[in-house]
């Protein structure tokens, strides 16, 4: 979730320095259980949009309706996740949330129950002037 490159996360299992090679339990753990995980995290969202058909003034917070995709993607916030989805699949986990430390202090706050289309489109319109930062 910090976005760290697989070779970290190799290193955090166990596995010695100068045996990293192909980063094998990160990439089965990336690959093989984070899908798993996101699945479960995603179940909340999905009990209280099964509420929402009987209570149609129930707001879901962001934060619960995004936390699969969240898991999924390597990201710790909804905001982090709007950054990754606008960057596309082209783009890696880790240069991802380097641009989103680069645009994050211009994303507006929005409401907790906004949609994720707000977030992203909030996120989008941040990089217009983090081009004018001085780096």
């Amino acid at each position: 979730m910090a976005g760290e490159p697989l070779c970290k996360l190799e290193r955090a299992a166990g596995t010695a320095a100068g045996k990293l090679g192909t980063c094998e339990i990160a990439r089965h753990f990336t690959n093989r259980v984070v899908p798993d995980i996101a699945f479960v995290a995603g179940l909340p969202a999905r009990i209280l949009a099964a509420r929402a058909t009987v209570e149609p003034d129930l707001a879901i917070p962001i934060a619960i309706s995004t936390l699969s995709g969240a898991v999924h993607r390597g990201c710790d916030s909804p905001e982090a996740l709007a950054n990754t989805v606008h960057l596309g699949r082209d783009v890696s986990r880790v240069a991802a949330r380097k641009e989103f430390q680069a645009v994050r202090k211009h994303i507006q706050p929005g409401n907790e129950a906004e949609a994720f289309e707000t977030t992203l489109e909030g996120v989008r319109r941040a990089y217009m002037p983090a081009l004018f930062d001085d780096e």
